[in-house]
Protein backbone atom coordinates (compact mmCIF):
# COMPACT_ATOMS: atom_id res chain seq x y z
CA UNK A 1 0.00 0.00 0.00
CA UNK A 2 2.10 2.07 0.58
CA UNK A 3 4.49 1.57 -2.05
CA UNK A 4 1.28 2.40 -4.38
CA UNK A 5 0.96 5.76 -2.43
CA UNK A 6 4.19 6.46 -3.41
CA UNK A 7 3.70 5.96 -7.23
CA UNK A 8 0.53 7.76 -7.46
CA UNK A 9 2.57 11.11 -5.16
CA UNK A 10 5.78 10.74 -7.59
CA UNK A 11 3.16 10.54 -10.90
CA UNK A 12 1.39 13.67 -9.13
CA UNK A 13 4.42 15.67 -8.79
CA UNK A 14 5.96 14.83 -12.30
CA UNK A 15 2.31 15.74 -13.66
CA UNK A 16 2.97 18.66 -11.55
CA UNK A 17 6.32 19.69 -13.09
CA UNK A 18 5.17 18.82 -16.98
CA UNK A 19 2.23 21.20 -16.48
CA UNK A 20 4.72 24.08 -15.02
CA UNK A 21 7.06 23.87 -17.86
CA UNK A 22 4.44 23.62 -20.61
CA UNK A 23 3.05 26.94 -18.69
CA UNK A 24 6.09 28.13 -18.63
CA UNK A 25 7.77 27.36 -22.08
CA UNK A 26 7.52 29.88 -24.60
CA UNK A 27 4.96 28.84 -27.63
CA UNK A 28 5.80 28.84 -31.26
CA UNK A 29 7.40 25.26 -31.64
CA UNK A 30 11.46 24.51 -32.07
CA UNK A 31 13.14 27.39 -30.66
CA UNK A 32 16.58 29.02 -31.89
CA UNK A 33 19.44 31.09 -30.50
CA UNK A 34 22.29 33.75 -31.78
CA UNK A 35 22.80 35.76 -34.60
CA UNK A 36 20.06 37.65 -36.36
CA UNK A 37 20.03 38.84 -39.62
CA UNK A 38 18.57 42.64 -39.95
CA UNK A 39 17.32 44.47 -42.94
CA UNK A 40 15.86 48.11 -43.55
CA UNK A 41 12.97 49.68 -45.24
CA UNK A 42 13.74 52.75 -47.70
CA UNK A 43 9.66 53.96 -47.52
CA UNK A 44 10.68 57.50 -48.75
CA UNK A 45 9.02 58.54 -51.98
CA UNK A 46 11.63 60.83 -53.45
CA UNK A 47 15.00 60.52 -53.20
CA UNK A 48 16.86 63.33 -51.92
CA UNK A 49 20.58 63.27 -51.98
CA UNK A 50 20.10 62.76 -47.85
CA UNK A 51 18.57 59.02 -48.76
CA UNK A 52 21.01 58.64 -51.26
CA UNK A 53 24.16 58.74 -49.07
CA UNK A 54 22.56 56.82 -45.79
CA UNK A 55 21.67 54.28 -48.57
CA UNK A 56 26.09 54.28 -49.71
CA UNK A 57 26.83 54.78 -46.22
CA UNK A 58 24.64 52.09 -44.22
CA UNK A 59 22.78 49.90 -46.67
CA UNK A 60 25.81 47.85 -46.57
CA UNK A 61 25.32 46.90 -43.16
CA UNK A 62 22.15 45.27 -43.74
CA UNK A 63 21.54 41.56 -45.29
CA UNK A 64 18.74 43.51 -47.43
CA UNK A 65 16.73 46.44 -48.13
CA UNK A 66 13.06 47.25 -48.94
CA UNK A 67 12.71 50.39 -50.87
CA UNK A 68 9.29 51.67 -51.44
CA UNK A 69 8.31 51.49 -55.54
CA UNK A 70 4.59 52.47 -55.63
CA UNK A 71 1.99 53.80 -53.94
CA UNK A 72 -1.85 53.41 -54.77
CA UNK A 73 -4.79 55.17 -53.26
CA UNK A 74 -8.00 54.74 -54.52
CA UNK A 75 -10.76 57.26 -55.75
CA UNK A 76 -14.12 55.88 -55.50
CA UNK A 77 -12.16 52.60 -56.29
CA UNK A 78 -10.31 53.80 -59.29
CA UNK A 79 -6.86 53.47 -58.38
CA UNK A 80 -4.40 56.66 -57.96
CA UNK A 81 -1.00 55.66 -58.54
CA UNK A 82 2.26 56.88 -57.97
CA UNK A 83 5.68 55.65 -58.88
CA UNK A 84 8.98 56.08 -56.95
CA UNK A 85 11.86 56.70 -58.35
CA UNK A 86 14.68 54.92 -56.76
CA UNK A 87 18.46 55.68 -57.49
CA UNK A 88 19.34 52.57 -59.20
CA UNK A 89 22.88 53.15 -59.42
CA UNK A 90 22.99 53.68 -55.81
CA UNK A 91 21.46 50.27 -55.00
CA UNK A 92 23.33 48.45 -57.81
CA UNK A 93 26.54 49.76 -55.64
CA UNK A 94 26.04 48.52 -52.13
CA UNK A 95 25.98 45.03 -53.37
CA UNK A 96 22.81 43.30 -51.77
CA UNK A 97 19.81 42.26 -52.92
CA UNK A 98 16.76 44.36 -52.55
CA UNK A 99 13.08 43.97 -52.27
CA UNK A 100 10.76 46.55 -53.85
CA UNK A 101 7.62 47.71 -52.31
CA UNK A 102 4.17 48.14 -53.31
CA UNK A 103 2.06 50.18 -50.49
CA UNK A 104 -1.63 49.94 -51.25
CA UNK A 105 -3.73 52.16 -49.85
CA UNK A 106 -7.63 51.71 -47.51
CA UNK A 107 -9.54 49.27 -49.98
CA UNK A 108 -12.59 47.65 -49.17
CA UNK A 109 -12.77 45.41 -52.32
CA UNK A 110 -14.17 43.88 -54.89
CA UNK A 111 -11.18 41.37 -55.12
CA UNK A 112 -11.38 39.66 -58.05
CA UNK A 113 -9.30 37.04 -59.98
CA UNK A 114 -10.03 39.38 -63.30
CA UNK A 115 -10.52 42.31 -64.36
CA UNK A 116 -8.81 45.87 -64.57
CA UNK A 117 -7.68 46.18 -60.91
CA UNK A 118 -5.72 43.18 -60.51
CA UNK A 119 -4.27 43.43 -63.80
CA UNK A 120 -3.04 46.99 -63.04
CA UNK A 121 -1.55 45.53 -59.48
CA UNK A 122 0.20 42.55 -61.38
CA UNK A 123 1.29 44.65 -64.71
CA UNK A 124 2.86 47.12 -61.63
CA UNK A 125 4.57 44.55 -60.08
CA UNK A 126 6.27 43.79 -63.35
CA UNK A 127 7.27 46.60 -64.66
CA UNK A 128 8.68 46.46 -61.82
CA UNK A 129 11.08 43.77 -62.00
CA UNK A 130 11.73 45.01 -65.17
CA UNK A 131 13.12 48.45 -64.42
CA UNK A 132 15.56 47.38 -61.58
CA UNK A 133 16.42 44.26 -64.08
CA UNK A 134 16.98 46.71 -66.48
CA UNK A 135 19.48 48.88 -64.01
CA UNK A 136 21.39 45.45 -62.68
CA UNK A 137 19.56 45.50 -59.38
CA UNK A 138 19.56 42.10 -57.50
CA UNK A 139 15.40 41.70 -56.54
CA UNK A 140 14.57 39.71 -53.61
CA UNK A 141 11.09 40.20 -53.63
CA UNK A 142 8.05 41.97 -54.52
CA UNK A 143 6.55 43.11 -51.38
CA UNK A 144 2.50 44.01 -50.45
CA UNK A 145 1.86 46.63 -47.89
CA UNK A 146 -1.69 46.02 -47.19
CA UNK A 147 -3.55 46.74 -44.22
CA UNK A 148 -6.58 44.36 -44.97
CA UNK A 149 -9.40 44.23 -43.01
CA UNK A 150 -9.73 41.28 -41.18
CA UNK A 151 -13.01 40.19 -42.64
CA UNK A 152 -11.24 40.81 -46.50
CA UNK A 153 -8.32 38.41 -45.48
CA UNK A 154 -9.92 35.20 -48.24
CA UNK A 155 -10.32 38.01 -50.40
CA UNK A 156 -7.16 39.11 -50.35
CA UNK A 157 -5.54 35.87 -51.08
CA UNK A 158 -7.14 36.07 -54.30
CA UNK A 159 -5.08 39.25 -55.49
CA UNK A 160 -1.45 37.66 -53.27
CA UNK A 161 -2.31 34.11 -55.76
CA UNK A 162 -2.65 36.14 -58.63
CA UNK A 163 0.38 38.69 -58.61
CA UNK A 164 2.85 35.41 -57.08
CA UNK A 165 2.09 33.63 -60.31
CA UNK A 166 2.19 36.72 -62.49
CA UNK A 167 5.86 37.79 -61.15
CA UNK A 168 7.54 34.09 -60.76
CA UNK A 169 9.99 32.91 -60.55
CA UNK A 170 10.49 36.28 -58.12
CA UNK A 171 9.53 35.73 -54.71
CA UNK A 172 6.12 37.67 -53.09
CA UNK A 173 5.98 39.23 -49.74
CA UNK A 174 3.11 40.29 -47.66
CA UNK A 175 2.73 42.41 -44.33
CA UNK A 176 0.88 40.94 -41.87
CA UNK A 177 -0.92 42.77 -38.80
CA UNK A 178 -1.38 41.02 -35.54
CA UNK A 179 -5.15 41.10 -35.32
CA UNK A 180 -5.15 39.06 -38.96
CA UNK A 181 -3.73 35.81 -36.79
CA UNK A 182 -6.73 35.14 -34.72
CA UNK A 183 -8.96 35.09 -38.25
CA UNK A 184 -9.19 31.43 -39.61
CA UNK A 185 -8.46 32.73 -43.43
CA UNK A 186 -4.60 33.78 -42.17
CA UNK A 187 -2.98 30.34 -42.93
CA UNK A 188 -4.35 30.30 -46.51
CA UNK A 189 -3.42 33.74 -47.23
CA UNK A 190 -0.21 33.08 -45.83
CA UNK A 191 0.41 30.09 -47.78
CA UNK A 192 -0.35 31.79 -50.77
CA UNK A 193 2.67 34.00 -50.71
CA UNK A 194 6.35 33.39 -50.47
CA UNK A 195 7.07 35.18 -47.45
CA UNK A 196 5.68 37.21 -44.73
CA UNK A 197 6.89 40.69 -42.62
CA UNK A 198 4.64 40.56 -39.42
CA UNK A 199 3.87 44.32 -38.58
CA UNK A 200 4.33 44.82 -34.46
CA UNK A 201 4.32 48.38 -34.15
CA UNK A 202 0.79 50.35 -34.04
CA UNK A 203 -1.15 52.77 -31.62
CA UNK A 204 -4.25 52.11 -30.46
CA UNK A 205 -6.54 55.85 -31.07
CA UNK A 206 -5.93 57.65 -27.56
CA UNK A 207 -8.42 58.80 -25.53
CA UNK A 208 -6.00 61.91 -24.72
CA UNK A 209 -3.18 63.60 -24.97
CA UNK A 210 -1.49 61.72 -21.81
CA UNK A 211 -2.92 57.98 -22.96
CA UNK A 212 -0.92 55.78 -21.79
CA UNK A 213 1.24 54.66 -25.05
CA UNK A 214 3.91 52.78 -26.22
CA UNK A 215 4.99 52.50 -30.21
CA UNK A 216 5.94 48.59 -29.73
CA UNK A 217 5.41 47.02 -26.57
CA UNK A 218 7.99 44.39 -26.13
CA UNK A 219 5.62 41.71 -24.53
CA UNK A 220 3.29 42.10 -26.95
CA UNK A 221 5.85 41.75 -29.68
CA UNK A 222 6.90 38.50 -27.86
CA UNK A 223 3.42 37.45 -27.90
CA UNK A 224 2.74 38.35 -31.81
CA UNK A 225 5.51 36.57 -32.74
CA UNK A 226 5.14 33.07 -30.64
CA UNK A 227 1.61 32.68 -32.37
CA UNK A 228 3.08 33.62 -35.52
CA UNK A 229 5.32 31.14 -35.40
CA UNK A 230 2.99 28.18 -34.64
CA UNK A 231 1.54 28.49 -38.39
CA UNK A 232 5.14 26.77 -39.23
CA UNK A 233 6.22 29.39 -41.67
CA UNK A 234 9.41 31.24 -41.99
CA UNK A 235 8.51 35.07 -41.62
CA UNK A 236 10.14 38.45 -40.62
CA UNK A 237 9.25 41.16 -37.95
CA UNK A 238 9.10 44.72 -39.06
CA UNK A 239 10.29 47.16 -35.79
CA UNK A 240 9.82 50.67 -35.49
CA UNK A 241 12.66 53.57 -35.54
CA UNK A 242 10.33 56.42 -36.18
CA UNK A 243 8.51 58.51 -33.85
CA UNK A 244 4.54 59.48 -34.14
CA UNK A 245 3.82 63.06 -34.01
CA UNK A 246 0.00 63.33 -32.78
CA UNK A 247 -1.57 66.55 -32.31
CA UNK A 248 -4.87 67.00 -30.49
CA UNK A 249 -7.52 69.55 -30.68
CA UNK A 250 -8.61 72.42 -27.79
CA UNK A 251 -11.11 69.31 -26.63
CA UNK A 252 -8.21 67.17 -26.08
CA UNK A 253 -9.00 64.70 -28.93
CA UNK A 254 -6.37 63.78 -31.75
CA UNK A 255 -7.17 65.69 -34.97
CA UNK A 256 -4.20 64.37 -36.86
CA UNK A 257 -0.45 62.76 -36.48
CA UNK A 258 2.41 62.63 -38.58
CA UNK A 259 5.68 59.94 -38.99
CA UNK A 260 7.42 61.30 -41.81
CA UNK A 261 7.89 64.60 -44.03
CA UNK A 262 8.02 68.13 -42.53
CA UNK A 263 5.16 68.68 -39.48
CA UNK A 264 1.90 69.37 -40.63
CA UNK A 265 0.25 73.00 -40.47
CA UNK A 266 -1.44 72.31 -37.18
CA UNK A 267 -3.24 74.93 -35.35
CA UNK A 268 -1.00 76.92 -32.77
CA UNK A 269 -3.91 76.04 -30.65
CA UNK A 270 -3.37 72.64 -31.13
CA UNK A 271 -0.98 70.70 -28.56
CA UNK A 272 1.22 67.72 -29.77
CA UNK A 273 3.18 64.61 -28.18
CA UNK A 274 5.94 62.86 -29.36
CA UNK A 275 5.59 59.32 -29.34
CA UNK A 276 8.92 57.71 -30.26
CA UNK A 277 10.55 54.23 -30.61
CA UNK A 278 11.51 53.40 -27.35
CA UNK A 279 15.22 52.31 -28.30
CA UNK A 280 16.06 50.97 -24.58
CA UNK A 281 13.11 48.69 -24.69
CA UNK A 282 13.77 47.54 -28.60
CA UNK A 283 17.50 46.62 -27.50
CA UNK A 284 16.05 44.80 -24.61
CA UNK A 285 13.83 42.99 -27.09
CA UNK A 286 16.67 42.07 -29.64
CA UNK A 287 18.76 40.52 -27.09
CA UNK A 288 16.06 38.39 -25.90
CA UNK A 289 15.26 37.27 -29.46
CA UNK A 290 19.24 36.44 -29.55
CA UNK A 291 19.18 34.45 -26.82
CA UNK A 292 15.89 32.87 -27.54
CA UNK A 293 12.88 33.02 -30.44
CA UNK A 294 11.10 30.91 -32.61
CA UNK A 295 13.22 28.74 -35.21
CA UNK A 296 10.63 30.14 -37.97
CA UNK A 297 11.87 33.91 -37.01
CA UNK A 298 13.97 34.32 -40.20
CA UNK A 299 15.11 38.14 -39.26
CA UNK A 300 14.03 41.14 -38.59
CA UNK A 301 13.23 44.47 -40.48
CA UNK A 302 13.14 48.11 -39.28
CA UNK A 303 11.62 50.85 -40.49
CA UNK A 304 12.84 52.50 -41.39
CA UNK A 305 17.08 53.07 -42.90
CA UNK A 306 17.85 56.80 -41.11
CA UNK A 307 18.27 59.92 -43.22
CA UNK A 308 20.46 62.31 -41.76
CA UNK A 309 17.45 65.13 -41.84
CA UNK A 310 14.51 62.73 -40.93
CA UNK A 311 13.07 64.51 -37.59
CA UNK A 312 10.80 61.50 -37.03
CA UNK A 313 13.46 59.03 -37.04
CA UNK A 314 16.30 57.16 -35.09
CA UNK A 315 20.28 58.68 -36.09
CA UNK A 316 22.02 55.91 -37.50
CA UNK A 317 24.13 55.65 -33.99
CA UNK A 318 21.19 54.66 -32.34
CA UNK A 319 20.33 51.41 -34.76
CA UNK A 320 23.57 50.42 -34.54
CA UNK A 321 23.68 50.67 -30.99
CA UNK A 322 20.05 48.77 -30.56
CA UNK A 323 21.45 45.82 -33.66
CA UNK A 324 24.61 45.55 -31.29
CA UNK A 325 22.99 45.17 -28.42
CA UNK A 326 25.06 48.17 -26.95
CA UNK A 327 23.85 50.42 -23.91
CA UNK A 328 22.09 53.84 -24.73
CA UNK A 329 22.69 57.12 -23.74
CA UNK A 330 19.51 59.80 -23.48
CA UNK A 331 20.11 63.16 -23.82
CA UNK A 332 17.61 66.25 -23.94
CA UNK A 333 17.58 68.05 -27.43
CA UNK A 334 15.62 71.06 -28.07
CA UNK A 335 14.93 71.39 -31.83
CA UNK A 336 13.33 74.98 -34.22
CA UNK A 337 10.32 73.90 -36.03
CA UNK A 338 10.98 74.51 -39.56
CA UNK A 339 8.44 77.23 -41.18
CA UNK A 340 6.71 78.00 -37.40
CA UNK A 341 8.72 80.49 -36.36
CA UNK A 342 9.11 80.50 -32.19
CA UNK A 343 7.73 76.87 -31.80
CA UNK A 344 10.01 74.37 -30.38
CA UNK A 345 10.18 70.50 -29.97
CA UNK A 346 11.25 69.42 -26.87
CA UNK A 347 12.45 65.55 -26.10
CA UNK A 348 14.69 62.98 -25.58
CA UNK A 349 17.57 61.21 -28.02
CA UNK A 350 19.60 58.50 -28.25
CA UNK A 351 22.40 58.55 -30.11
CA UNK A 352 25.24 57.84 -28.15
CA UNK A 353 26.39 54.63 -26.41
CA UNK A 354 27.66 53.84 -22.78
CA UNK A 355 29.48 50.66 -23.91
Amino acid sequence: MTTRLNKLAFTALAIVVIAMLCRNSPSGGPRSSGVISHEAYVWQRHWSEGIIESVTQNGPEFASLTVLAAEINWIENSPNLFRVAPEYETLQDINRPIGFAIRIGIYRGPFTQQGPIIEMLQGLAQSIIKEATQHSVPISEVQLDFDCPESKLEDYTIWVRSIEEAIQPIHLGITALPSWLDQPQCKQLFKAADRVVIQVHSIDRPDSINSDLMLCDPNRAKLTVNKMAEFGIPFRVALPTYTYLLAFDDQGKLSGLSAEGPRPNWPKSFQTRRLPADAILLTELVKAWRQDRPRTLQGLIWYRLPVSNDRHNWRWPTLRAVINGQNLASRLEVQAVPGQEGLYDLFLTNDGTLD
